[in-house]
């Protein structure tokens, strides 16, 4: 977002990750079972709040895209230097929540503290801003670019904000203590995780042959 350059790129951008914003907010309010609780959470510590945004923020920068796009995205399109990302990135991860475990004590010196704001009324505040903003942006699309294929871009932006969101939720990939299991290659190994990259990598191999072939991206104009 912070890299587009025209008023366009910033609606759609911003829509699409408004939406998993709202997305999540919603199946948090009415079922938890795909995050975890705010005091699992609230271990990291603020420290390790600051050390992993930075990481994944310079991370995904440096290569081009997080491990989402590289490997739900690259790999299918049988991307070499996307599916070496994604081994990194699984191998980097499996080194880091090894280092994570053994550095925890310093990393418990920063606690974040809640200052009274419960985790719902956290999450019901941000649905509302999000929906309000998505309709702003939606109303300044159709107004102000006056373009049929850029209001059917946004609506294509909120659809798949949905569909990725659900599926990381549904699939435990919004759980802090899942993706660390995944990562968790010699002690409490769990892939549920790593089942749904397999999945939706597999998935994406059919829909981005299906859309070479038979040019499908005329139905959405995209």
């Amino acid at each position: 977002i912070l890299t587009c350059k025209s008023s366009w790129s910033l609606y759609w951008k911003s829509c699409y990750m408004l939406v998993l914003i709202f997305v999540g907010c919603l199946f948090f309010l009415t079922d938890k079972k795909g995050f975890d609780d705010a005091g699992e959470i609230g271990k990291m510590g603020a420290l390790g709040w600051i050390i992993a945004g930075f990481l994944v923020g310079f991370g995904a920068k440096l290569a081009g895209g997080c491990s989402t796009y590289h490997g739900i995205c690259g790999i299918p399109l049988f991307n070499i230097p996307s599916a070496l990302g994604f081994l990194v990135m699984l191998l980097a991860g499996a080194g880091m929540t090894v280092l994570k475990k053994k550095m925890q004590k310093v990393l418990d010196i920063a606690k974040i503290d809640k200052a009274g704001l419960e985790p719902e009324t956290l999450a019901k505040f941000m649905a509302v801003v999000a929906a309000v903003l998505i309709v702003l942006i939606l109303i300044l699309t159709i107004c102000k670019e006056k373009d049929r294929y850029k209001t059917r871009h946004i609506i294509v932006a909120v659809a798949s904000g949905a569909f990725y969101a659900s599926g990381s939720v549904l699939g435990t990939k919004t759980k802090k203590s899942a993706n660390e299991k995944m990562l968790s290659f010699f002690d409490g190994f769990e892939p549920t995780v790593l089942y749904v990259y397999l999945v939706a990598m597999a998935v994406n191999v059919i829909v981005f042959n299906l859309v070479r072939r038979n040019s499908m991206t005329t139905l959405v104009g995209v």
